[in-house]
């Protein structure tokens, strides 16, 4: 049992990783415009050059505020406003990240898909997929679907993904998305 436990590896901190800051809205108060979100990952420091996606313009922070309050950094999981020193047009949705480092940015990917709803879902539809603080109108490409309960293969009705069912298959955006793989 103990040799078991010892071959867990601790997860690597948040802090270490590159600055992911996911904006949930943006407020204009008096003369400033204050994007506000929450850290996912990195550290994010006063002074310091981001760039904003899906856009990729670049700015640096001004002031990084908490309630009523200024602070100098941010560790991820806290939820902050930030301020820039350009006048950029940043909007609910953008995901800020450290200048330099790029996310993986695309209109298409690969996913499975677990369909939960009561009412089926027809695939040719297009349906708003929400990651993190992003809402982008998809159209899915189902590849094959699964029984859920007996992870067979399900070649009946391609063209409805009923309660329960899953399916694996490509989502093609209206417009790019910041995503990242889920495994890291």
């Amino acid at each position: 049992l103990l040799e078991g436990l010892n071959s867990f590896k601790a997860r690597e901190s948040l802090e270490n990783k590159p600055l992911y800051f996911s904006v949930q809205d943006v407020y204009r108060i008096e003369e400033k415009r204050i994007a506000v979100g929450r850290v996912e990952s990195g550290v994010l420091k006063k002074e310091q050059e981001i760039t904003v996606f899906p856009t990729k313009e670049n700015t640096v922070v001004n002031t990084i505020e908490k309630f009523n309050q200024s602070v100098e950094k941010s560790y991820p999981g806290e939820s902050i406003g930030i301020t820039a020193k350009d006048p950029l047009f940043i909007e609910r949705g953008n995901v800020i990240c450290e200048k330099g480092f790029i996310p993986e940015l695309t209109i298409e990917f690969r996913a499975s898909l677990f369909w939960m709803n009561k009412t089926p879902f027809m695939i040719d539809q297009p349906i708003t997929l929400k990651c993190a603080t992003q809402e982008i109108l998809v159209n899915i490409d189902v590849k094959k679907k699964i029984d859920s309960s007996t992870l067979e293969v399900i070649n009946e009705d391609d063209q409805i993904l009923h309660h329960l069912e899953v399916a694996e298959g490509g989502i093609r955006c209206k417009k790019p998305i910041v995503i990242t793989k889920f495994i890291e």
